[in-house]
Protein backbone atom coordinates (compact mmCIF):
# COMPACT_ATOMS: atom_id res chain seq x y z
CA UNK A 1 0.00 0.00 0.00
CA UNK A 2 1.39 3.36 -1.06
CA UNK A 3 -0.08 6.67 0.11
CA UNK A 4 0.56 9.82 -1.89
CA UNK A 5 0.18 13.25 -0.32
CA UNK A 6 -0.85 16.49 -2.04
CA UNK A 7 -0.40 17.54 -4.81
CA UNK A 8 -2.23 14.89 -6.83
CA UNK A 9 -5.20 14.94 -9.26
CA UNK A 10 -7.65 13.05 -7.04
CA UNK A 11 -9.36 15.85 -5.09
CA UNK A 12 -12.64 15.61 -7.09
CA UNK A 13 -12.70 11.85 -6.49
CA UNK A 14 -12.20 12.32 -2.75
CA UNK A 15 -14.98 14.91 -2.62
CA UNK A 16 -17.27 12.56 -4.58
CA UNK A 17 -16.61 9.73 -2.11
CA UNK A 18 -17.43 12.11 0.76
CA UNK A 19 -20.70 13.22 -0.90
CA UNK A 20 -22.07 9.76 -1.76
CA UNK A 21 -25.18 9.11 0.30
CA UNK A 22 -25.08 12.55 1.93
CA UNK A 23 -27.55 14.32 -0.40
CA UNK A 24 -30.73 13.48 -2.27
CA UNK A 25 -28.50 12.48 -5.19
CA UNK A 26 -27.54 9.41 -3.09
CA UNK A 27 -24.96 7.40 -5.07
CA UNK A 28 -25.40 9.47 -8.26
CA UNK A 29 -22.24 11.48 -7.63
CA UNK A 30 -19.52 11.46 -10.28
CA UNK A 31 -16.53 13.31 -11.69
CA UNK A 32 -17.94 12.97 -15.22
CA UNK A 33 -21.40 13.57 -16.62
CA UNK A 34 -22.77 10.08 -17.32
CA UNK A 35 -24.23 9.26 -20.72
CA UNK A 36 -27.39 7.79 -19.14
CA UNK A 37 -28.66 10.05 -16.35
CA UNK A 38 -31.01 9.62 -13.42
CA UNK A 39 -31.84 12.77 -11.47
CA UNK A 40 -30.96 14.31 -9.12
CA UNK A 41 -27.30 14.01 -10.05
CA UNK A 42 -24.10 15.64 -8.77
CA UNK A 43 -21.00 16.14 -10.92
CA UNK A 44 -17.80 17.29 -9.18
CA UNK A 45 -14.84 18.43 -11.31
CA UNK A 46 -11.59 20.34 -11.08
CA UNK A 47 -11.93 23.95 -12.19
CA UNK A 48 -8.43 25.36 -12.05
CA UNK A 49 -6.83 27.16 -9.15
CA UNK A 50 -7.95 29.70 -6.60
CA UNK A 51 -6.59 33.21 -6.04
CA UNK A 52 -3.42 33.94 -7.96
CA UNK A 53 -0.43 33.67 -5.67
CA UNK A 54 3.12 34.80 -6.16
CA UNK A 55 4.35 31.31 -7.10
CA UNK A 56 3.04 27.87 -8.09
CA UNK A 57 3.23 26.52 -4.52
CA UNK A 58 0.81 29.17 -3.27
CA UNK A 59 -1.54 28.54 -6.19
CA UNK A 60 -1.41 24.75 -5.84
CA UNK A 61 -2.70 24.73 -2.28
CA UNK A 62 -6.11 26.23 -3.12
CA UNK A 63 -7.67 24.42 -6.08
CA UNK A 64 -11.08 25.40 -7.41
CA UNK A 65 -13.81 22.77 -7.79
CA UNK A 66 -16.97 23.01 -9.91
CA UNK A 67 -20.10 21.25 -8.67
CA UNK A 68 -23.15 20.82 -10.88
CA UNK A 69 -26.39 19.66 -9.28
CA UNK A 70 -28.74 18.42 -12.02
CA UNK A 71 -32.46 17.84 -11.41
CA UNK A 72 -35.82 17.91 -13.16
CA UNK A 73 -37.05 20.93 -11.20
CA UNK A 74 -35.34 24.15 -10.17
CA UNK A 75 -36.25 23.57 -6.53
CA UNK A 76 -34.73 20.09 -6.49
CA UNK A 77 -31.51 21.26 -8.15
CA UNK A 78 -31.16 24.04 -5.57
CA UNK A 79 -31.97 21.65 -2.71
CA UNK A 80 -29.23 19.21 -3.72
CA UNK A 81 -26.76 22.08 -4.24
CA UNK A 82 -27.73 23.46 -0.82
CA UNK A 83 -27.26 20.09 0.85
CA UNK A 84 -23.74 19.87 -0.52
CA UNK A 85 -23.08 23.50 0.48
CA UNK A 86 -24.01 22.71 4.10
CA UNK A 87 -21.98 19.49 3.99
CA UNK A 88 -18.75 21.10 2.73
CA UNK A 89 -18.63 24.82 3.52
CA UNK A 90 -16.63 25.98 6.54
CA UNK A 91 -19.46 28.29 7.62
CA UNK A 92 -21.35 25.16 8.69
CA UNK A 93 -18.36 23.23 10.07
CA UNK A 94 -18.19 21.22 6.84
CA UNK A 95 -14.89 19.87 5.64
CA UNK A 96 -12.84 22.05 7.92
CA UNK A 97 -9.64 20.35 9.17
CA UNK A 98 -10.55 17.05 7.51
CA UNK A 99 -8.35 14.40 5.95
CA UNK A 100 -9.74 12.50 2.96
CA UNK A 101 -8.14 9.35 1.59
CA UNK A 102 -9.09 8.00 -1.83
CA UNK A 103 -8.18 4.68 -3.38
CA UNK A 104 -7.00 4.63 -6.98
CA UNK A 105 -9.42 2.42 -8.94
CA UNK A 106 -6.84 1.60 -11.61
CA UNK A 107 -4.12 0.75 -9.06
CA UNK A 108 -5.89 -0.51 -5.88
CA UNK A 109 -2.68 -0.47 -3.83
CA UNK A 110 -2.36 3.31 -4.28
CA UNK A 111 -4.11 5.78 -1.98
CA UNK A 112 -4.23 9.58 -2.20
CA UNK A 113 -4.41 11.71 0.94
CA UNK A 114 -5.78 15.25 0.96
CA UNK A 115 -5.63 17.32 4.15
CA UNK A 116 -8.36 19.92 3.79
CA UNK A 117 -8.05 23.06 5.89
CA UNK A 118 -11.34 24.58 4.73
CA UNK A 119 -13.81 24.73 1.85
CA UNK A 120 -15.56 27.94 0.75
CA UNK A 121 -18.17 28.46 -1.94
CA UNK A 122 -17.28 31.47 -4.07
CA UNK A 123 -19.86 31.43 -6.88
CA UNK A 124 -23.34 29.99 -7.46
CA UNK A 125 -25.99 30.10 -10.19
CA UNK A 126 -29.07 28.11 -11.24
CA UNK A 127 -30.32 27.88 -14.81
CA UNK A 128 -32.29 25.66 -17.17
CA UNK A 129 -29.92 23.66 -19.36
CA UNK A 130 -31.46 23.80 -22.84
CA UNK A 131 -29.41 20.87 -24.14
CA UNK A 132 -30.08 18.45 -21.27
CA UNK A 133 -33.61 19.82 -20.72
CA UNK A 134 -33.16 19.82 -16.92
CA UNK A 135 -32.26 22.38 -14.25
CA UNK A 136 -28.64 22.86 -13.26
CA UNK A 137 -27.29 24.56 -10.15
CA UNK A 138 -23.59 25.29 -10.62
CA UNK A 139 -21.34 26.26 -7.73
CA UNK A 140 -17.61 26.86 -7.48
CA UNK A 141 -15.70 26.05 -4.30
CA UNK A 142 -12.18 26.91 -3.18
CA UNK A 143 -10.57 24.03 -1.30
CA UNK A 144 -7.68 25.13 0.92
CA UNK A 145 -5.33 22.15 1.17
CA UNK A 146 -2.62 21.77 3.80
CA UNK A 147 0.63 20.95 2.03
Amino acid sequence: MTTFDWPHPHLPHALCDFAIGATEAQDRVSTLLPRVRTYPLLVIQSAGIGPIGSNSTIQADQPRVQVDAWAETKQEAEEVAGQLFRLWDKRFGGLQDTELITQDESAPSNFYRTKIERVERNAYTTFFDEIAQVWRATAFYLVKVNL
